[in-house]
């Protein structure tokens, strides 16, 4: 597969929400209400990415990965400064479009804005996932993951079950990265 990686910008506004949007279809179907997933997903979407684009940092790294198609092969977000978790770095997005998903794209991403982060002198990264996207969590696992008990949270008025995924060395992330499969 011929593909770029790149900083996200404006311009990829639209392919940005429609590669999330696909992506949450694909992997919260069954974890969240369908009426969401199907009507009012892509509005919220927007707005989600209004948002980012407007309270971006300077720190922050917005990667999106094409492969010629209409919806982005893939993206990732990480923001500078705005854990929850007690780290420098928060992975707020990282999505593959269903089709690609296991061929690597998402390591190369992730690999990609970690060693960015490690780069301005951070070390230690977090994020959130719904725990019943086993594949997501299996993913962040082998990635040298420490993966906190269940905590069920409101996400857009909805309670869900997720984990809190947390890096201390951000060298070992990418190293898993460039060297694990599936």
């Amino acid at each position: 597969m011929d593909l770029t990686l790149r900083d996200a910008t404006e311009r990829d506004f639209g392919t940005l929400v429609a590669l999330h949007v696909r992506s949450w279809q694909d992997a919260y179907r069954g974890l969240m209400p369908d009426m969401f997933l199907d009507d009012g997903l892509t509005a919220n979407r927007e707005r989600f990415w209004r948002d980012k684009f407007d309270q971006r940092q300077p720190a922050d790294v917005i990667l999106i990965a094409e492969d010629g198609q209409p919806t982005a092969a893939g993206l990732v977000a990480v923001l500078v400064g705005r854990s929850a978790h007690d780290r420098p770095a928060f992975v707020d997005n990282l999505h593959v479009r269903p089709g690609l998903r296991g061929g690597g794209l998402g390591r190369r991403l992730m690999a990609a804005a970690v060693r960015r982060v490690r780069d301005r002198g951070l070390d230690g990264l977090s994020l959130e996932v719904i725990a019943g996207n086993t594949r997501a969590v299996d993913f962040y696992r082998r990635l040298g993951g420490t993966v906190s008990p269940v905590r069920t949270v409101q996400l857009y008025g909805f309670d869900v079950d997720e984990h809190v995924v947390t890096w201390d060395d951000l060298d070992a992330l990418i190293a898993a990265c460039e060297g694990a499969r599936g």
